[in-house]
């Protein structure tokens, strides 16, 4: 019996260390944790779970006590640093999605896209509004009837977050209802209503999700892909993150996670899965041993000082003029501690300052030529190339028009402009083969970008001007449905007035195809990202290397990438900068920034070394001897 006593003694903490290993902590948010629990209930792994909220729950986590977090957002990067000084190595995955629906019947006048005035004026304390035309208009007179879930449910919260006040209304124009069912069958069932509720698999028929205005990129509807892409922002992305020393425990779960079934039943559990590149990446994440952020990578560590100062100089082509003054009269209003000395005065005299090293930042449409970065080389001025979007220019018919489907870059400008041997009044003389039908141009008011790219591209020998006898019209909209009801009409605009016609207009009219190197090409954001498409002008920040090492350099370029300032972008008819890049870009900037950074202080170090005055070698009685 002593022998077996001391055998039990001896192995207790052994058994012990080992019950340990087999139990998996998991802590965080409430709204999360139930996707593990419902994803654990299929495999045989037990959970010990503890509802803690995001922040202790990261904090448990981080700490070491817990071996996954389940987040309703990202680390930040307080806490991953946490993580690093108690040496837990993490893998992050992305469990799916909580997202708020807004969603109205189909044939109602609700409008299609609401901003978060709108929400305040439907949903505050104090709202009262009754009737949509407070709203969408007089022309609208619609009673308003809201269906939302009870104040415990997720719906409930992710709308609190975005309206102004504590809580939301509560007067009668408020139903309150049990379930997303309930929901759906009440809105179908009464003309004006809007529904609240997080995003079912599928909505019935005649009903329809309404838009919500981000503030930034615009009205955007609420999909799995948006929301990963960060441009729908009323929903959570939940996470979970795994110690890397437990993953191996927590396999079995985390695999069938990421399974088809695995996906349903989180489906079923009226949360959204994770799209298909989402799960892939997740897969990845488990298969392959990836650390560290994979979908948190617009949590970023740097930050702009609030007193900041510094001198940059800008310079270079004429057509970024409206970015860059856009972007630097933001940015010297936000941070006046900084002296932009902007100056576009072509690309020749700045590409010249620029190699110089006379200007840090350089404007340019197209790339350095070889004769040009020999030049820069020899002053050593390395460039550092960034893409800003390019601006393109789309001529415009009628829907049904099949006279002029696919036109050489020339014959735009033919079109488009007046030169010694006149205008083109008639289709069929532009090309052989074109109907003997009249051209009625129409086009906007007086120069621009646009305009120049209809010209530009072409290369033409002889000068051109534009013609004279076009109907004039700043509004897009009115030129298109101009050309609409016009046989024989053509305008243009840019690509992003184009692209933002309304869905009415735009169905009346098309962008014709321009001929390129590789034959027809047609107007798209991805024609405009490669290249490939004649009628465009791409923007490219060329910035001095060195000049990346100093913070008020970093500071303008990560304020240039920064999400609040996409609609520099977008305002500058700039196209080919997604907004979900804009994270990637800003990781990239962090690397950049970091190997500047340390190319500057040895640049430095080798300066000083060079001007310091190597001491003549002392002479000894015993080197005298030995020359002798």
């Amino acid at each position: 019996m002593l022998i077996l006593a001391v055998l039990m003694m001896a192995l207790l903490p052994a058994l012990t260390e080992a019950q340990d290993d087999a139990s998996i902590r998991v802590v965080g948010s409430g709204l999360a944790l139930p996707v593990l629990e419902t994803i654990a209930a299929q495999t045989d792994i037990a959970l010990e779970t503890s509802i803690v909220g995001s922040s202790a729950g990261a904090s448990e986590f981080c700490g070491g006590s817990a071996d996954i977090a389940v987040l309703t957002r990202p680390l930040n990067q307080e806490e991953e640093a946490a993580c690093t000084a108690n040496g837990i190595v993490f893998r992050e995955f992305l469990l799916g999605h909580n997202i708020l629906t807004l969603v109205a019947n189909a044939t109602d006048p609700v409008p299609q896209c609401l901003t978060t005035d709108d929400l305040d004026v439907l949903f505050a304390p104090s709202a009262t509004a009754t009737n949509w035309s407070v709203i969408a208009g007089d022309s609208v007179d619609m009673p308003v009837t809201l269906f939302a879930p009870s104040q415990t449910s997720v719906a409930y919260a992710l709308l609190d977050e975005l309206v102004t006040g504590v809580e939301l209304r509560r007067d009668a124009a408020v139903n309150t209802l049990d379930d997303t069912t309930a929901i759906l069958t009440a809105v179908s069932a009464t003309p004006g209503a809007l529904g609240v509720l997080v995003s079912p698999a599928a909505l019935p028929e005649g009903l329809r999700a309404v838009e919500l205005d981000n503030g930034v990129s615009g009205c955007v509807t609420p999909t799995v892909s948006n929301v990963e892409r960060r441009i729908y922002q009323a929903a959570n992305r939940l996470f979970a993150y795994v110690d890397e020393n437990r993953v191996e425990a927590a396999s079995q779960v985390l695999e069938r996670a990421f399974s088809a079934e695995g996906l349903v039943a989180v489906a079923l559990a009226d949360y959204s899965s994770p799209s298909d590149e989402a799960v892939t990446r997740n897969q990845a994440v488990l298969s392959d041993g990836l650390t560290g952020r994979q979908f948190s990578r617009d949590v970023t560590a740097f930050s702009i000082s609030e007193s900041l100062v510094g001198e940059i100089g800008i310079g270079g082509a004429g057509e970024s003029s409206t970015y860059l003054q856009g972007l630097t009269a933001a940015f010297s209003t936000s941070y006046p501690g900084v002296v932009l000395n902007l100056t576009v005065e072509g690309v020749a005299a700045g590409t010249r300052k620029f190699c110089n090293g006379e200007i840090d930042i350089l404007a340019a449409s197209t790339p350095l030529t070889e004769d040009q970065l020999a030049a820069c080389a020899q002053n050593n001025v390395i460039p550092e190339s960034f893409y800003m979007g390019s601006t393109a220019a789309v001529v415009v018919t009628r829907a049904d028009a099949d006279y002029a489907i696919c036109l050489t870059p020339i014959e735009v400008a033919r079109l488009w402009g007046a030169t010694d041997e006149g205008i083109i009044e008639n289709w069929s003389a532009l090309r052989e083969g074109l109907p003997d039908l009249a051209v009625t141009p129409f086009s906007p008011v007086g120069g621009s970008l646009v305009r120049d790219l209809l010209v530009l591209s072409a290369d033409l020998d002889q000068p051109i001007s534009p013609r004279a006898d076009a109907d004039e019209n700043a509004d897009p909209a009115y030129r298109a449905a101009a050309v609409a009801n016009v046989e024989g009409g053509v305008t243009f605009m840019s690509w992003s007035e184009y692209d933002s016609l309304p869905a009415t207009e735009r169905s009346r009219v098309q962008a014709l195809a321009i001929e390129g190197s590789d034959g027809c090409v047609e107007a798209s954001e991805s024609a405009l990202a490669d290249g490939s498409y004649p009628l465009a002008r791409s923007l490219n920040l060329l910035v001095r290397r060195l000049s990346l090492g100093r913070q008020d350099v970093q500071s303008l370029l990560w304020y240039a990438f920064s999400d609040a300032n996409y609609p520099l972008f977008t305002g500058a008819d700039l196209v080919g900068i997604p907004f979900d890049s804009l994270a990637e870009q800003r990781t990239h900037l962090e690397t950049l920034f970091v190997e500047a950074a340390a190319e500057a202080a040895a640049s430095v170090l080798s300066a000083v070394e060079a001007t310091q005055e190597v001491p003549p070698a002392e002479v000894t009685p015993e080197a005298t001897a030995e020359g002798g």
